[in-house]
């Protein structure tokens, strides 16, 4: 009995020793904890951000993907209220992490400068020296990897870009072996947490960068209005957005839907949390119009072609030929089949700008001459020449003018190329041996008829609107330009007009003009998107067409379909016996329309010499086959001390037997593959 009482006593004194325990800790939680608690619970916030969705992928006509998302792991910040030690504490230790990385694949975040700037937290290193250039010159020896000298810098208060709550992206891609090690350690670098992010690949580099374009960070936009634009639809800061080309055209389609996040913050235990409210949707992908294989094939034609124009004629030895153009497309729907220029540049440099290497590259970008370059057509314009005479009923279709060689206009007189003039000549044989002369005695019928010079070029420019020059193409890219009017009203500039030698056009419009010749008369709106298809999981293909991009009709000019047919057998002319592309297109593997152009751009003294030369702009536009034609096309080649029957036509021949199948096409490599073999070599 007394071993029970005995066992139950001890039993209540312990439950009430504990009892005791836990009073005293309420206690403590009530009284001594309890402002603290009420504290932290006052200064918890919520805010809500955005969630990125993955960017849509960018595909050829054939499912090649061109644009792409690569997965990669990068280091993000969310400041928790560190003191200014923290902070200099965690870029060091950071520093000593990146600087690890092979300077190739991070030239610029290995030093803590540089990733202070980056982690944005209300501090920043500034060089003592006050000379600017010096300043410079320190932060660059620094990222090629000398020492960081605390006593060569101060640490100074900076403006935050953005509110604390939004999270600091290093855009540093990091391999696993350094990701493996920082999980370990992650304890030791406060607000610091391994991310995946994705990284928008270029698949083939320099292919068709005209056409893509590319992408930027939202960070950079050099407007604060539109950055502060950006972050209200939901952007981040590390977010990609379109700047030029299909990236840009297209940025509501390839933008990922974004979801959205809860980030809890606490200012008393710097603790915070981000729980993710709504999941974001992957963008729908985007089917160009363009042929892949095709379009390095002309971008290829181009490069080589340009070498051996600089190697074959003497002078352009002296003053090389810089860049070549063509523009290919279907003339019955508006599908851009190809859209080159040499030398393009690499899209995946503006992602690396701080790379030496892709400097040459990215200025190759700021401009596309392709949209709104402006070049004159030379004699490439005289098919609507004859046919505005035809139409307007200047000229008959078998009425012959005599070509001598020369033709005065009041005082001034101007020649035909060829010595002693061709003799009789009716519109077929004006275009396909390019006869100066028969051009501008329609020039100056109308002259006549309409009693003045600046009323005749109008006349002139309302026919050839319809056709596609000096208006629009309607294509869809952002930064399309149009004609660029010619000067003067003496009586010579409709002369001049008639022969292409007035207004200047965009290679777009010269290449529409072509593919309205090319249908008969029917002018399409130019679109370098086929269509926009759904997001498929793991990015197997486009994925199913949301809808399609269906050819669109702008207008249809009113001219007689009789001296359509007419203009068109002449050009058919130009590549036949006699023609001004008969040597480039004999042997060809279908008939060909064509007309060749030499445009008079500019007098020069040559590089090394005391003569002074014309340089010219040479073209030739075209449809093929003949008949029934599949393609239209515009090729120019600026600064040529050259007719183009040996530049332009040349390069049109080739890329006819390309698209037909005569020249096999040039290698279309992935840039990672590339890469990897020459690596092998080295």
């Amino acid at each position: 009995m007394n071993d029970v009482v005995r066992k139950f006593n001890v039993l209540f004194l312990a439950v009430f020793f504990l009892f005791m325990l836990l009073l005293l800790r309420l206690t403590e939680l009530m009284l001594v904890d309890g402002p603290l608690y009420a504290r932290a619970a006052e200064h918890i916030s919520d805010k809500r951000v955005s969630v990125s969705g993955s960017r849509g992928w960018i595909y050829d006509r054939n499912g090649l993907p061109l644009a792409k998302n690569e997965t990669v792991f990068r280091l993000t910040f969310l400041d928790e209220g560190l003191s200014r030690e923290d902070v200099v504490a965690l870029t060091a230790k950071l520093e000593a992490v990146l600087k690890s990385l092979p300077r190739d694949k991070n030239p610029v975040y290995n030093n803590r400068v540089d990733i202070l700037r980056a982690l944005d937290v209300g501090w920043r290193y500034e060089a003592k020296t006050g000379d600017e250039e010096k300043a410079r010159a320190a932060i660059q020896r620094l990222r090629e990897g000398t020492p960081f000298r605390p006593e060569e810098w101060e640490l100074k208060e900076a403006p935050l870009s953005d509110p604390r709550y939004v999270p600091r992206t290093i855009p540093v891609d990091l391999p696993p072996e350094v990701v493996f090690r920082l999980e370990e350690e992650i304890g030791e670098y406060p607000g610091v947490r391994i991310e995946t992010a994705a990284r928008r690949v270029y698949v083939y580099g320099d292919l068709a960068p005209y056409v893509i374009g590319y992408t930027r960070p939202v960070r950079s936009t050099s407007s604060k209005e539109r950055y502060d634009e950006l972050l209200s639809l939901g952007y981040k800061p590390e977010d990609p957005i379109g700047e030029v080309g299909v990236e840009a055209a297209y940025e509501s389609v390839l933008r990922g839907v974004p979801g959205t996040a809860i980030v809890r913050s606490n200012a008393l235990t710097r603790e915070q949390t981000l729980t993710v409210e709504r999941e974001p949707a992957a963008a729908d992908n985007v089917v160009l119009t363009i042929d892949a294989r095709f379009q390095r094939t002309v971008e290829t034609i181009l490069a080589e072609e340009i070498g051996r124009i600089n190697a074959t004629i003497p002078d352009q030895k002296r003053d090389p030929v810089k860049e070549a153009l063509a523009v290919v497309v279907d003339p019955w729907n508006g599908d851009v089949l190809a859209m080159a220029k040499a030398p393009g540049y690499d899209l995946n440099c503006w992602n690396n700008l701080d790379r030496p290497e892709c400097y040459k590259e990215v200025e190759r970008g700021f401009f596309n001459p392709l949209l709104d370059g402006k070049y004159p057509p030379g004699s490439t314009f005289k098919p609507l020449t004859v046919l505005f005479g035809l139409q307007k009923g200047l000229v008959g279709p078998n009425e012959k003018i005599m070509s001598t060689g020369t033709y005065r206009i009041g005082t001034t007189v101007k020649h035909d190329y060829k010595p002693g003039g061709h003799g009789p000549t009716d519109g077929l044989k004006a275009i396909q041996e390019s006869v100066n002369t028969y051009m501008y005695e329609i020039g100056m019928r109308l002259y006549r008829r309409v009693g003045g010079v600046k009323p005749a070029i109008e006349t002139v420019r309302r026919f050839a609107e319809p056709f596609g020059l000096g208006t629009p193409t309607g294509i869809d890219l952002p930064g399309e330009g149009t004609f660029l009017p010619g000067g003067g009203t003496e009586v010579g500039r409709i002369a001049d007009m008639m022969i292409g030698q007035y207004d200047f056009y965009t290679p777009l419009e010269i290449a529409q003009y072509a593919a309205t010749l090319a249908n008969g008369g029917t002018r399409m709106r130019l679109h370098v998107v086929r269509s926009i298809n759904e997001p498929v999981e793991n990015s197997k293909g486009p994925g199913p067409v949301r809808y399609p991009i269906e050819g669109e009709v702008l207008n249809r000019v009113d001219v007689d379909p009789r001296w359509i047919a007419y203009v068109r057998e002449g050009m058919r002319r130009v590549t036949q016996p006699g023609g001004t592309a008969a040597a480039a297109f004999a042997g060809a593997p279908v008939p060909v329309a064509l007309k060749t152009g030499t445009a008079q751009r500019v007098q020069v003294t040559v590089p090394g010499t005391n003569r002074v030369r014309y340089k010219y702009d040479t073209l030739a536009i075209g449809f093929a086959p003949a008949d029934r034609p599949e393609i239209a096309f515009a090729v120019i080649v600026p600064g040529v001390y050259s007719l183009s029957g040996n530049t332009a036509a040349p390069i049109a021949r080739r890329i006819v037997d390309a698209y037909f199948g005569a020249e096999p096409p040039a290698p279309l490599e992935p840039v990672t593959k590339a890469a990897d073999r020459d690596r092998a070599k080295e």
